[in-house]
């Protein structure tokens, strides 16, 4: 038997507020519907605030990390590219793997697990024969206090980067960054 309100345990617990509840208590706009396209164009470019990228396109994927993962390596890359991975956690190591099982040759930097991804670790570590940097910002798998959050994956000569590095994209696949 429980008492009181079920909490959401995804790293968690985390508290759903109420305000957030009532929001969620609606019926779900159709995907293809009429309101549909000013709604994500609202959510794009209220992302495009958060990362601070005003010439940058977020992408909002549907799905699990996981599958934004196999999604931003397959639609940007070919067997054969080389990719810079720190790992840095469970999901980090998941993420090179599936881009070795794609055919991708993986340069894995190992970190103690938890710990965040810097600039300097980027820095040290990126060669031009890179096509993709991999990063898991928001390790969940493990805690930590870092300074960046969320994964991203960047490829040269697309768009300019939200963050410092000497490629020109940067797309978010899972989480945030610091604001």
């Amino acid at each position: 038997m429980t008492s009181g309100r079920h909490f959401l345990q995804i790293p968690g617990p985390t508290n759903v507020p109420e305000r957030v509840l009532r929001a969620m208590d609606r019926p779900i706009p159709d995907h293809r519907g009429p309101e549909m396209p000013s709604l994500v164009a609202e959510i794009r470019a209220g992302l495009r605030s958060v990362f601070k990228s005003e010439q940058g396109e977020p992408v909002v994927f549907p799905g699990s990390g996981t599958g934004a993962w196999e999604a931003s390596l397959v639609n940007t890359l070919s067997p054969g590219d080389r990719v810079l991975s720190f790992e840095n956690g469970h999901f980090a190591r998941l993420y090179a793997e599936a881009a070795r099982q794609l055919g991708m040759q993986v340069d894995d930097v190992k970190l103690r697990w938890g710990d965040a991804v810097t600039q300097s670790d980027v820095e040290a570590n990126l060669k031009p024969e890179h096509r993709a940097v991999l990063i898991v910002h928001n390790e969940t798998s493990r805690s930590h206090d870092g300074c960046w959050r969320g994964a991203a994956w960047h490829r040269p000569h697309r768009t300019r980067p939200a963050a410092p590095c000497r490629c020109r994209q940067f797309a978010w696949v899972d989480g945030f960054p610091d604001g």
